[in-house]
């Protein structure tokens, strides 16, 4: 009886082991493999720092095909392509780590926005030119929403905005003195016509969608003017 008892208790002593054994293996696998990925983005920043932008890219996608990838691989690809004034590239870069960002609620989604604005708001008519897929994407991703306007330094209608939209923006003065409080921008239709929903349930305001370029594509309740025209 004895003797029954120990082999008893010895089996239950195995198992237990296994299983802490296979409970710590589960628990060191994820930050051993997020840490293999930080390492191909070092490593690819390494290399973008050299010049090697071809290494420097394969390295990035490498990061991010291996899963786990921090958004950070996405925006670092995208200051890449930018480098060689690949836009459209970099472009889709930003879109697929915003996506990635918002899905993991990463505060770095914030910065990749910012980027993606930066991008699109300084191209030139002749780049859109030179390349009808850039032009499609921008003409696809054209209009804002100016979810408020203010006068004066208009801080306190940006503070307001920026409680539901926290990259809102002053723009320029139309027409002077009133400027526009923008909520978001290049956005698409269902985008645009989907931050004026936010905008008028949150801030009990009347938004509208307006146009950055000249484009042919119009969303409702775009104004006939456009924010810039080169």
């Amino acid at each position: 009886m004895c003797n029954r008892r120990s082999v008893l208790y010895g089996m239950f002593g195995i198992a237990l082991l296994i299983g802490l054994s296979e409970l710590v293996g589960k628990l060191l696998e994820k930050p051993v493999q997020e840490q293999v990925t930080v390492d191909y983005v070092k490593s690819a920043d390494a290399l973008a720092e050299r010049g090697d932008r071809n290494g420097a890219i394969a390295q990035y996608k490498l990061a991010i095909l291996r899963g786990s990838a921090p958004t950070q691989a996405y925006g670092n690809l995208a200051n890449v392509y930018l480098s060689s004034g690949d836009f459209l590239n970099a472009l889709n870069n930003l879109d697929n780590g915003i996506e990635v960002a918002h899905r993991q609620s990463d505060p770095f989604e914030s910065q990749l926005k910012v980027n993606r604005i930066n991008v699109l708001r300084n191209l030139k008519q002749d780049e859109l030119e030179r390349s009808p897929a850039l032009k499609d994407y921008v003409c696809l991703h054209n209009f804002y929403v100016v979810a408020a306007s203010a006068k004066g330094d208009g801080e306190p209608e940006l503070s307001k905005v920026r409680s539901v939209f926290p990259n809102a923006e002053i723009g320029e003065p139309h027409p002077a003195p009133i400027a526009p409080i923008i909520a978001e921008a290049f956005l698409t239709c269902d985008q645009a016509q989907h931050v004026v929903n936010i905008a008028e349930y949150n801030l009990k305001t009347h938004p509208f969608i307006e146009r950055w370029y000249v484009c042919d594509s119009h969303c409702p309740s775009t104004k006939a003017a456009t924010r810039n025209e080169h």
